[in-house]
């Protein structure tokens, strides 16, 4: 009797873990870190981390970021400036800064996200973002 409810229970977590169906129309993870636009753009502080990648999916700015913590919150923001360089495609930098509330030594690789569209320059188009910390330009579609 013990083992048939240690499977059916054991079943119903398994049931219970599966990804919802992708939905287009469902806010990804991305939506839920803001960008802030700052006159301040150079100016702002921010403790030491590494980004070791970064990819655009849809509207999501995805980073791959080295920290040292593991015992308290790290907040990274990303920040833009409100100007656009005048070319073809536009362009603009881009900054993410951490404020880092966790005094571990432990290193971190850990993958943040951000939701792009408020930086939309058209209804359609492309821009071209220069993150700064990293190496390559990222394409922005939209």
């Amino acid at each position: 009797m013990k083992n048939s409810i240690l499977v059916l229970f054991t079943s119903f977590l398994l049931i219970s873990c599966e990804k919802p169906q992708n939905n287009s129309n469902a806010c990804s993870d991305c939506c839920t870190t803001s960008i802030v636009n700052r006159t301040n753009f150079e100016g702002a502080p921010s403790d030491d981390f590494d980004i070791s990648d970064a990819v655009i999916n849809g509207d999501c700015l995805e980073i791959t970021v080295r920290v040292g913590g593991g015992c308290g919150d790290l907040n990274f923001d990303l920040l833009a400036v409100n100007e656009v360089m005048e070319s073809l495609p536009t362009q603009r930098n881009i900054r993410v800064i951490l404020d880092d509330q966790d005094f571990c030594k432990a290193m971190l690789q850990k993958t943040i996200s951000f939701d792009l569209s408020s930086l939309r320059t058209d209804k359609k188009g492309a821009d071209i973002l220069h993150l700064e910390g990293y190496n390559k330009s990222l394409v922005y579609n939209y």
